[in-house]
């Protein structure tokens, strides 16, 4: 069966819901589903609203009032289907008896690939890549990382004027304001992973959670990444509620990145030292750096925010694309 009017104005509408600026709440993926009967008319339409909530597909067939068996599916994103869980959107869309799925993104991801094999297999007709340039921009950071097969990696620096991270004794608390911290929260909150390292974590006795204005952690916290090969205590304040904290003692920062990805940690926000923060930038891991500058000053004693990167000609030094600014 070909595209009808009737899929492409239901994908357009999909394409908007999806864009919903209030959700979805924590690190997922915005989503938008539509549903349409045999003759193209609208039945229901879902979209995600975050981490712990029904995916776009499932709120959309919960939505639905009726039979479904000959409806079509309008989705932006492949349905996911997951090994590892009791259920997921694919097993949804077949047990509700759907036999027509349009997506427009095809999801690459690790541990929800797969979809359209399993619906053609269950007698789904399945119509993937439709207006796949409009759908990609929905969620930018997911189809970067989909490309690259890593994790899209936001590096967050914050500095004095005159580029200092820290003091001469490792002293940072604290260079920025409120108002910049209460948005590193926000990027915790929308990160499945935070990357650091075990060095950063004692100078600062860090918790690295996701707090609101309220000062209090949200129920879903980032998983915590720590490199090196030094000492954390069993009290440091780190281990104060209850989540997965993960040490790596290796130096191949694209292996553990691949692992990260392999565990379905899509978006990394990484908030460290110099040491890391360099290397990574070094690698060309980082695919968005979010810079907040003081203007205090503390002088050539302190901690430079970036280290060496052996760039001797201004043609070699690395420019950043600006995406924004603000005072």
């Amino acid at each position: 069966m070909s595209i009808t009017p009737s899929d492409r104005i239901a994908m357009s509408h999909a394409i908007k819901i999806a864009q919903n600026p209030d959700v979805p709440l924590g690190p997922n993926p915005r989503v938008g589903c539509v549903l349409l009967d045999e003759s193209g008319e609208y039945l229901s339409q879902g979209f995600h609203r975050g981490r712990g909530s029904d995916h776009a597909e499932v709120a959309a067939i919960k939505n639905a009032k009726g039979d479904l068996t000959k409806a079509t599916a309008i989705v932006t994103l492949e349905p996911c289907s997951r090994k590892d869980r009791d259920s997921d959107c694919t097993r949804a869309i077949v047990s509700s008896g759907i036999k027509r799925v349009i997506f427009a993104q095809r999801d690459t991801t690790p541990r929800s690939s797969g979809a359209s094999a399993i619906l053609e297999e269950n007698g789904v007709e399945v119509i993937d890549n439709f207006m796949q340039e409009e759908a990609s921009g929905i969620n930018p950071w997911l189809s970067i990382a989909m490309s690259q097969q890593r994790p899209y990696l936001r590096l967050k620096i914050a500095s004095t004027l005159d580029g200092k991270v820290a003091t001469a004794s490792g002293k940072s608390k604290w260079i920025t304001n409120d108002l910049s911290r209460s948005y590193v929260h926000k990027l915790r909150r929308e990160s499945h992973a935070l990357l650091s390292s075990i060095r950063t974590a004692n100078l600062d006795e860090a918790r690295f959670t996701a707090r609101g204005e309220d000062g209090l952690d949200f129920p879903e916290q980032p998983v915590v990444c720590l490199v090196g090969s030094e000492e954390i205590t069993s009290n440091h304040p780190i281990f104060d509620n209850e989540r997965s904290v993960i040490f790596f003692k290796t130096h191949d920062l694209r292996q553990l990145l691949q692992n990260l990805w392999q565990e379905q940690h899509l978006s990394v926000l990484v908030e460290a030292g110099p040491r890391l923060s360099t290397a990574l930038i070094k690698e060309q891991l980082v695919n968005e750096l979010l810079w907040f500058t003081s203007s205090m000053i503390i002088g050539s004693d302190g901690l430079d925010a970036i280290g060496n990167l052996d760039t001797l000609k201004i043609s070699e030094s690395i420019q950043p694309h600006l995406k924004s600014h603000e005072g």
